[in-house]
């Protein structure tokens, strides 16, 4: 989104001082999936196993999100939702690759065929002394923040919000809110059509002109 360009370039300029610590998360209400019928697995589907049963017919949850939640093709939330918020914090914080990961979690809310975890914290520490945590909760959508996604970059100098669309506020060391940017991307966790409200057309704007645009 062109408003987090201009903010994590902000970041980048000093606008909070050095930045050291990030916080992402995410929360949803999504509700039990129950217990599918097992079928063989077909031959033409790919899984990294390619011998598990393919549960058929997974209740309450779109197809793809359905193979996310089972461990032998999928990565839970983690890499569903979760690397959007931390490839933020990763880009304002100027993180590359961590050294250190410790993460926590499981199956908490129900009982049924969902595998991966529904409940996750995980914390990723980086050799420059920068960290970053990400919180998932996947059945609980109390927000943080009063938002259901976003992210936080802590500085030595102030602190940047982002309530998962294109807004942001600055605050500076004394918590003073210095610069706040609204945008017209509102993210929605729960919508199953769109949990990132029109930034969609930004991504098909991207696509097109990488399409159009001259090989190097």
């Amino acid at each position: 989104m062109p408003t987090l360009i201009e903010a994590a370039q902000q970041v980048k300029n000093g606008v909070i001082g050095k930045p050291y610590f990030a916080k992402a998360w995410y929360a949803n209400n999504r509700k039990p999936i129950g217990y599918g019928k097992k079928i063989p697995v077909p031959a033409t589907w790919i899984s990294t196993s390619g011998k598990d049963p393919l549960p058929k017919g997974l209740p309450g949850q779109p197809g793809a999100l359905q193979l996310a939640l089972v461990l032998a093709w999928g990565t839970g939330e983690a890499c569903n939702n979760g690397t959007h918020e931390i490839d933020c914090c990763r880009w304002f914080l100027g993180a590359d690759y961590p050294q250190k990961v410790t993460s926590s979690g499981g199956r908490y809310a129900y009982k049924d065929d969902w595998e991966t975890p529904d409940t996750q914290v995980a914390c990723f520490e980086f050799p420059d002394g920068k960290a970053i945590t990400w919180e998932s909760r996947s059945c609980n959508n109390y927000g943080v923040e009063g938002a259901g996604r976003g992210f936080i970059i802590y500085g030595e100098k102030g602190s940047l919000v982002n309530l998962g669309g294109g807004d942001y506020k600055i605050f500076d060391e004394k918590n003073k809110l210095v610069k706040e940017v609204k945008s017209e991307v509102v993210a929605d966790p729960t919508n199953p059509v769109s949990a990132s409200g029109n930034l969609d057309l930004y991504h098909f704007d991207n696509f097109i002109k990488a399409v159009r645009a001259k090989p190097r």
